[in-house]
This record gives structure tokens, C-alpha cells and sequence, in this order.
């Protein structure tokens, strides 16, 4: 190893939908459980809409549903 990155992963959803459309056959899909995504709005110092983006983001990305329809975006 030289201290390189080979790959960078955002989302398994992303991971799945690269290997089906550029990979298949060449990479294996993972098995395993990946460690989760977080997701960032940048809001001005002191923003009002800083607490509640946090809870909103949190509530949907914790959500049964957003995880139901990650694969329909990335073919997974």
C-alpha cells in the first residue's frame, strides 16, 4: 500500500448503482454494512434555520421511508 485511496464511498446506494453500471463483473458487491451518511446544509453563523434543518435532516435520513427509496434512485 502506498497511502493512496482507490475508492471513496458516499453511500451504499452509490456504491451498488457504480459497480451494476461500471463494474459488473469487474468488482464483487460488498457484503457488510457500511457506516452511515451524514448530510450538511451550510447556514450563516448563528442562523435560525441551523436547529431545524438538524431535526429535519435527522428525522428523514433516520426514516424507514428514506431508506426504502435510496436503492429506486441508484438502481440498487
Amino acid at each position: 500500500m502506498r497511502g493512496n485511496s482507490d475508492a471513496v464511498v458516499n453511500s451504499v446506494g452509490a456504491l451498488e448503482y457504480a459497480i451494476s453500471t461500471y463494474f459488473s463483473g469487474v468488482i464483487p458487491m460488498p457484503n457488510g454494512e457500511l457506516a452511515p451518511a451524514y448530510m450538511a446544509f451550510a447556514v450563516p453563523p448563528n442562523s435560525p434555520l441551523k436547529k431545524p434543518l438538524d431535526r429535519a435532516l435527522i428525522e428523514i435520513t433516520a426514516s424507514a421511508l428514506w431508506r426504502s427509496l435510496e436503492p429506486t434512485y441508484f438502481g440498487g
